[in-house]
């Protein structure tokens, strides 16, 4: 399963052709796999529509009649175009479909299958002696969890629809959470072109590959507002919350994909502004007391004049004559406002400073074949000393401008350094 083919050449209807289409008798000539690995039900697919799945979905129908019904948990052969493959059917509704009936199930297969909405199968007994059951294939990418749910059962039934557009937009209306944009083109086997059009003529907000109507989205919106405010009156002195942290404090259920999409919106909407890694009000301005207002405006300048190495916190307090302690408290407050960077518990750097340092760190990885380069040779660009680069090069590490691999570095992405 998965494996890369070629197509050489293709028959259509006894003929040879350069396309097959729906509903033709094809034969395709394929270079790159064995014959003997090529099984009856096997698909032949893009590399985008691989996406083979335990787990399915599904409306089943009992005929009328002869039928003898399905029970919860019955062991089953499910056929789906030439495929015959063995599993459980696990009713989502009650413990029984009778003749005549139909109900929500989830095939739990043996091995893994390709599928996609809209497929039709047909259900035998265990010995595949017995036709037990139809249907059709509504989510062949189900939750691993809560499927007799009834927010999951009212997800199902928006998606069971002929057409992707009706799907789509009853899908967005049962996804509070967000709808994965990207797991629904694939459920439906979409072409990009058909998802964009889809996207294009349906009212919805997109963030982090999740839509969401209208209407959820400004439910999102106005959760973070709500949030947030609950934050900067708790905490007034600090420039913003940690998303995490500000996650935590909702009331309601907040996936983390969600939150991280709902934070995006708001920063679109112009709600909210990003301070660092934290995220505040537009409104917002946090201060510092006077007192501590006061000793950072001694201490800002020896920072600034200490260029690439600035000075630690007991010489610090000895220039200024003051507590490490107290001079420590400060520079802790002038982090959370995004005046500093915590480097170190010790050392504290200027926003600038650290700017030139991961400057630094480019041009090396620059220079280097493999994008990499190692502690000796930032220590050598900057000649900061060995200590502070390993503190440094940590620090950038953690706030995720580098990353380490081996005994060596690459740099991963710009980052606002001015507080963790």
């Amino acid at each position: 399963m998965g494996r890369e083919v070629r197509v050489r050449g293709i028959h259509a209807q006894a003929a040879e052709s350069r396309e097959g289409r729906e509903r033709q008798r094809l034969a395709l000539n394929l270079a790159g796999v064995d014959k003997e690995l090529v099984h009856r039900g096997d698909w032949v697919l893009a590399p985008e529509a691989h996406a083979p799945t335990g787990r399915i979905d599904v409306r089943v129908h009992v005929p009328a009649g002869e039928g003898v019904g399905v029970s919860d948990r019955q062991p089953v052969h499910v056929h789906l175009g030439a495929m015959d493959v063995t599993g459980r059917l696990a009713l989502l509704e009650g413990r029984r479909i009778e003749p005549g009936q139909q109900g929500w199930g989830q095939l739990v297969l043996d091995s893994q299958i390709v599928a996609f909405a809209g497929d039709r199968f047909v259900l035998r007994d265990q010995s595949a002696q017995l036709t037990l059951a139809g249907g059709r294939v509504v989510d062949p990418f189900p939750p691993a969890r809560g499927r007799r749910s009834p927010e999951r059962l009212a997800f199902l039934a928006a998606l069971d629809r002929c057409d992707p557009a009706g799907a789509f937009a009853a899908a967005l209306a049962a996804s509070p959470s967000g709808l994965d944009l990207r797991r629904f083109g694939l459920t439906h086997n979409l072409t990009q072109d058909e998802a964009a059009a889809l996207v294009g003529h349906t009212p919805m907000r997109e963030a982090g590959g999740l839509a969401f109507s209208p209407q959820h989205a400004a439910a999102w919106v106005a959760r973070v507002e709500e949030a947030l405010v609950r934050w900067h009156r708790a905490y007034p002195d600090q420039a913003g919350a940690p998303p995490e942290s500000l996650r935590r404090i909702l009331q309601v259920s907040a996936p983390r994909p969600a939150w991280a999409a709902a934070l995006a919106l708001a920063l679109t909407d112009g709600l909210t502004k990003q301070v660092g890694p934290m995220v505040a009000l537009v409104s917002h301005e946090a201060t510092m007391a006077d007192a501590d207002r006061l000793l950072w405006e001694e201490i800002e300048p020896l920072l600034l004049e200490g260029g690439l190495r600035p000075p630690r916190v007991r010489e610090l307090a000895q220039a200024l004559e003051e507590e490490p302690e107290r001079i420590e408290a400060v520079l802790r407050r002038a982090a959370s406002l995004a005046l500093v960077a915590p480097v170190a518990k010790n050392r504290f750097f200027p926003p600038g400073a650290l700017e030139a340092l991961i400057a630094e760190a480019r041009k090396l990885a620059a220079a280097d074949p493999d994008g990499q380069f190692t502690a000796q040779q930032f220590k050598d660009a900057t000649g900061i000393g060995r200590n502070v680069t390993i503190e440094v090069l940590e620090y950038l590490d953690r706030i995720g401008a580098t990353k380490r691999v081996g005994d060596a570095r690459v740099v991963v992405a710009a980052a606002n350094v001015a507080a963790e």
